[in-house]
């Protein structure tokens, strides 16, 4: 028998289709992705870190009234100490209450007095390295401002120095010339024109996931709390009778009499070190939380009784500039976005204010040099 040649097995092969599983998936993502696209166009970008945090729609909470800012800075942001290369009438060690470049307090407290000043945040320079720099050593500044918002007060002063022995003799510093610079405040209104910034796909994700845990599974891992008021109007939004807030502010939930003394023992030592030298003022500002500037509306009275700000005001021999009495009676007299609906921070009408108080201190200090 004579075997022919072998040839490869030939296989055949079969397409495959499947119309029906097509469909279906089309169908299905359909049922998904159209609702997440038409969300995605109405949601507007995340306008403050409350509802971004916290998961809730900026439609419903932005401010929307006009607010005021500076087309430039007229103080200096350090970035590092490094920046610290010259001469500043002022210098403030401060948190983010102090950081914005176009609506800073700084901007009007610097509009109103004509002084030159400069910012270090706290949480990237230490006093230290501000008060041992070269320039502060050689020419030290006229004023010296310490600002920090009430819920890290605590946190912020909680040792006193086992050596403290702040300064109780009475002096009279230089006076400190106020010359206004008198420069514009612009205006600026809601921005409308979000839908030409694009789709919003992962803030509508990350939006639907958090109200699904809250809403459906009652679960709430955010760093954001939402109050109910006992009245509307006190924000702008949509969403005006309710209360974002940081979680941070409680904090102060459960703080004792003990750390509050210190916190005082440890900023009246910083001002005594800052006034050794008997050239560089010393003036405190607290910025209170939101909690606190609008417990008085709180339906939950659990949380109104967690401020410190106005003991910390009080602190006998601080030179402090007061906000709380004068927040609190601005929302009392009906100043709408005091505090922004969906931020921890300020509208520029506080910012304003809180320059009015330290520029109004500073008037009283240089009239008591005087005498």
């Amino acid at each position: 028998m004579i075997n022919g040649p072998k040839f490869p097995r030939q296989v055949k092969t079969i397409k495959m289709s499947f119309p029906l599983f097509n469909k279906a998936l089309l169908i299905f993502s359909s049922i998904f992705l159209f609702p997440m696209l038409v969300l995605s166009f109405y949601m507007e970008p995340f306008g403050g870190s409350l509802t971004r945090m916290g998961g809730y729609l900026t439609n419903d909470y932005r401010s929307n009234t006009p607010q005021e800012y500076f087309t430039q800075p007229l103080f200096k942001g350090a970035s590092s100490i490094e920046d610290y290369q010259q001469y500043y009438d002022v210098v403030v060690w401060g948190d983010s209450f102090s950081e914005d470049d176009s609506k800073s307090w700084l901007n009007y407290f610097s509009n109103g007095s004509g002084l030159t000043t400069i910012l270090f945040n706290m949480n990237h320079i230490s006093l230290d390295e501000v008060i041992n720099s070269p320039i502060y050593r050689q020419q030290p500044p006229k004023l010296f401002i310490y600002q920090s918002v009430e819920r890290n007060l605590i946190l912020r002063n909680g040792s006193c120095p086992p050596d403290n022995s702040p300064i109780t003799e009475q002096f009279n510093m230089p006076k400190i010339n106020i010359k206004p610079l008198g420069i514009p405040v612009r205006t600026i209104t809601r921005d409308r024109n979000y839908f030409v910034k694009g789709l919003q796909f992962t803030n509508t994700v990350n939006y639907l996931k958090k109200v699904a845990l809250r809403s459906f599974l009652g679960i709430d891992k955010t760093e954001v709390h939402r109050f109910q008021l006992s009245r509307g109007g006190l924000f702008s939004s949509k969403e005006n009778d309710s209360l974002l807030v940081t979680t941070k502010d409680f904090n102060l939930k459960g703080v004792t009499d003990e750390q509050i003394e210190t916190a005082k023992c440890s900023l009246l030592s910083m001002q005594s070190r800052i006034r050794k030298t008997k050239t560089t003022e010393f003036i405190a500002v607290f910025f209170p939380d939101k909690t606190t500037v609008y417990s008085d509306y709180l339906l939950d009275k659990s949380y109104t009784d967690m401020s410190i700000a106005k003991k910390m005001e009080n602190t006998n021999g601080l030179n402090v500039a007061p906000l709380v009495q004068t927040f609190k009676q601005a929302v009392k007299n009906g100043v709408v976005d005091l505090y922004l609906p969906e931020d921890t921070h300020c509208g520029f009408y506080a910012y304003k204010m809180a320059a009015d108080s330290v520029l109004n201190l500073l008037d009283k200090m240089n009239r008591k040099s005087l005498l």
